[in-house]
């Protein structure tokens, strides 16, 4: 199974990156890592390297640097256009098309390099070196803890309002009318404003807000 190393964003863009992931290309248990990338413009990049170096190992060496990864694969698609495949395989100096694919797999793996050592980078600096067991703190998995035992709808609500606007946005659609009334007033009298949950409530909850004396 793969290892979620990282899901974030790396200088704009939308990385999830995979260490450990199964190689099937070869017999005897090779692992590989695998990158995707979505940029603000919706370029979406796959990597895929069969002969990798593991973050994990070089965090826990305690390194100050991660060698670069040699790219086999990358896949680049973006809408409206055709989407392009080069492997490593294909590489060589007498085709076209295998100068094609030298010059992509270059391109690929400098910037696959390049957003991994960045990952390499804040993982380090964020968890002091202990590895990537660390990277879950204690205080989030005690933020685990109090939702999974939480049943205070309006605290629980509230939290959301705060910290994950989607995840509000969820919840406040599936409570009842009354609960609704009830978290409405815990936010109208909170501190913070989530400009966007205010604005998904001004659009979708007026009769609601109306009702409760919310609308302004």
């Amino acid at each position: 199974m793969a290892k979620l190393v990282y899901k974030g964003k790396i200088k704009g863009n939308d990385v999830v990156y995979k260490e450990g992931c199964i190689n099937y290309y070869n017999q005897g248990g090779m692992k590989m890592n695998l990158m995707d990338v979505v940029t603000e413009t919706g370029k979406e990049f796959k990597f895929q390297c069969l002969h990798p170096y593991i973050i994990k190992e070089y965090l826990e060496g305690n390194k100050n640097y991660i060698p670069d990864d040699k790219l086999n694969e990358v896949i680049i698609k973006e809408k409206g256009k055709p989407t392009l495949r080069y492997k490593s395989k294909k590489v060589s100096e007498f085709t076209v098309e295998g100068r094609r694919a030298k010059m992509f797999l270059e391109k690929a793996a400098e910037m696959y390099n390049e957003i991994r050592k960045e990952i390499f980078k804040e993982l380090r600096a964020k968890h002091k070196d202990k590895g990537l067991e660390k990277v879950i703190t204690n205080e989030q998995i005690q933020e685990e803890v109090y939702d999974a035992f939480n049943t205070d709808t309006k605290a629980y609500g509230l939290r959301l309002y705060k910290d994950d606007t989607k995840r509000f946005i969820k919840f406040f659609s599936k409570i009842d009318k009354n609960t609704k009334k009830g978290l409405l007033n815990e936010i109208f009298s909170s501190d913070y404003e989530n400009k966007e949950v205010i604005e998904w409530l001004n659009q979708n909850e007026q009769d609601l807000l109306r009702e409760a004396g919310f609308n302004g």
